[in-house]
């Protein structure tokens, strides 16, 4: 093994050592964390993304001193009270904890071929370039606040909807969760679906003009109540 250096999986994926990191890697891979460190401002939308940056966050938080954190914070001006601070703590981190990471780029004087590690984070690279010239999510009506649709994981386009159905379908059928709030969860979560996805485009798309939905209509929305939080659906 190379000094200086910790081992991830294999002698290919190594990362280095960096004097903010009490303990060795466990959760992120090489990989994982170079492509974190990728991620524009516009994956934040994403579901997703945001889950793999709050765990990330959480780790740093955990393998991380008091006074790497802390340091790290002012240097960026970040205000981890908020969501989106911690999001910009992930990235953040991941951009340092990847610097000097990416492999070279392969020239024709090279005498052999990429690996698959390296061709897996090109592969990495050129996706998250690909995302970052993607336009930016048009201003929406707000409605993807509200209670329902924070159940269904805040979509903002259908097939955002979609898939999000399809991870609680998975986290909350009986068949799958033996909890006894199992049944009326997905009950509830079927019809929010069902209502959601057989009127989106005419009345409940978060882009739909707020002039076209009407205040009175989004704060029925928001008023809306239900046995459990919202939130409690994805932890």
């Amino acid at each position: 093994m190379k000094e200086g250096f910790i081992s991830l999986q294999d002698e290919h994926s190594l990362l280095p050592i960096t004097p903010h990191i009490t303990h060795t890697f466990k959760m992120f891979t090489q990989e994982k964390i170079l492509s974190l460190a990728s991620l524009p401002e516009s994956a934040f939308r994403f579901k997703c993304h945001v889950d793999a940056l709050i765990s990330l966050y959480k780790w740093v938080r955990e393998q991380w001193t008091t006074r790497a954190i802390a340091e790290h914070r002012s240097k960026y001006k970040l205000d981890c009270r908020t969501t989106e601070g911690k999001l910009r703590f992930a990235v953040t981190a991941a951009k340092e904890m990847s610097t000097g990471v990416l492999p070279p780029a392969v020239t024709q004087t090279q005498a052999s071929p990429p690996t698959e590690d390296h061709r897996d984070i090109q592969t990495s690279r050129i996706l998250c370039q690909a995302i970052a010239l993607l336009k930016p999510v048009p201003p929406t009506n707000g409605v993807e606040k509200s209670p329902s649709f924070r159940i269904m994981g805040s979509p903002i386009y259908i097939d955002e909807l979609v898939r999000n159905y399809k991870q609680l379908i998975t986290k909350w059928h009986p068949d799958m969760n033996p909890s006894i709030e199992a049944v009326g969860r997905m009950q509830l979560i079927n019809q929010i679906y069902k209502d959601l996805k057989s009127q989106w485009f005419q009345k409940y798309s978060p882009l739909i003009p707020i002039e076209n939905l009407g205040e009175h209509n989004l704060q029925l929305a928001m008023s809306k109540t239900f046995p459990w939080s919202p939130e409690s659906f994805w932890q």
